[in-house]
C-alpha cells in the first residue's frame, strides 16, 4: 500500500523499507523416533533410566496424550475418569492452578494400564496432585525437574547433551511426537485438534462435537506406546 502511495506521489518514501525483518528465534523441536520411545519407556529399565516413577509416568502421560508439561504437572486424582483424563487446568510454579493455555477443557483417552499406575501415585484423596515427591500431595514437582529427569534418561540411553540440542529434544517434544504418531495413523485433524487444544481449523472445531467415547481409534494407537500390558 505504501509503495503504491509513493508511485502516485502521495508520499515521499515507503518507510517500511528501512524496517529490518524480525528474526525467527523459534526453537526447532525434535520428534523422538520409535526406537528411542520403546527404550525409554521399557518398564523393566525404569529404575536404570529414570530418577523415580513420578518422572517416568509424567513423561509417559505426555507421550500418550500430547499434554503440555504444565497440564501434566497439574493433574489431580479427580481428573482420571475411567478411560479418559480431563484437562481443565495447568499448574504454574509460584502461581498455582490457572486455566489451560487456550482457556478450554479437553477430554483425552487414557489407557487402562497407565491410569492404574497414575492412581498409585495418590493417597486416595480426589484432590491429590499426582506428580509429587513424598507424602505431601499438594506440591507437585517443578517443570524444571520434570524436564531434567528426561534429559538424564536420554543421556543414559547414550544421547548426550550435544546430541539432544542438535536434535531439539525436550519435554515439549512429546507433544510433537503425539501429533506425529496420531496423524501418521490417520487420526483426523478435527479429532487431533480436540485432543491437543490447537486452534487451527477454527470452523472445523466449531462444527465438531466429539465426546471421549468417540476416540476408540485413539486408544488403539495409545496401546502401541504403552510398554506394558499388566500392572502389578
Amino acid at each position: 500500500m505504501l509503495s503504491e502511495a509513493v508511485r502516485r506521489d502521495l508520499i515521499l518514501e515507503d518507510i517500511t523499507k528501512k524496517t529490518p525483518y524480525l528474526q525467527n528465534n523459534s526453537k526447532v523441536r525434535g520428534v523422538f523416533n520409535q526406537e528411542t520411545v520403546r527404550q525409554i519407556f521399557d518398564y523393566s529399565r525404569m529404575p536404570e533410566l529414570w530418577d523415580n516413577k513420578v518422572y517416568y509416568l509424567g513423561n509417559l502421560l505426555a507421550a500418550c496424550t500430547g499434554m503440555r508439561m504444565s497440564e501434566v504437572i497439574g493433574i489431580q486424582l479427580k481428573d482420571l475418569k475411567g478411560g479418559y483424563i480431563t484437562v481443565s487446568k495447568q499448574y504454574i510454579y509460584k502461581q498455582g492452578f490457572t486455566p489451560t493455555k487456550t482457556k478450554e477443557n479437553r477430554e483425552i483417552p487414557l489407557p487402562e494400564s497407565l491410569e492404574v499406575m497414575l492412581k498409585e501415585l495418590s493417597n486416595g484423596d480426589q484432590e491429590d496432585m499426582l506428580f509429587c515427591l513424598g507424602k505431601d500431595k499438594s506440591k507437585p514437582v517443578t517443570q524444571w525437574s520434570m524436564g531434567k529427569s528426561l534429559d538424564r534418561a536420554l543421556k543414559k540411553l547414550g544421547i548426550d547433551e550435544e546430541d539432544r540440542k542438535a536434535k531439539g529434544y525436550s519435554f515439549h517434544s512429546w507433544r510433537h511426537y503425539f501429533n506425529t504418531i496420531m496423524r501418521s495413523n490417520n487420526i483426523a485433524d478435527s479429532k487431533l485438534q480436540k485432543l491437543t487444544g490447537h486452534k487451527s481449523g477454527k470452523m472445523t472445531d466449531n462444527y465438531t462435537h466429539f465426546k471421549h467415547g468417540d476416540f476408540n481409534d485413539v486408544s488403539n494407537i495409545q496401546a502401541k506406546i504403552i510398554p506394558f500390558s499388566n500392572v502389578g
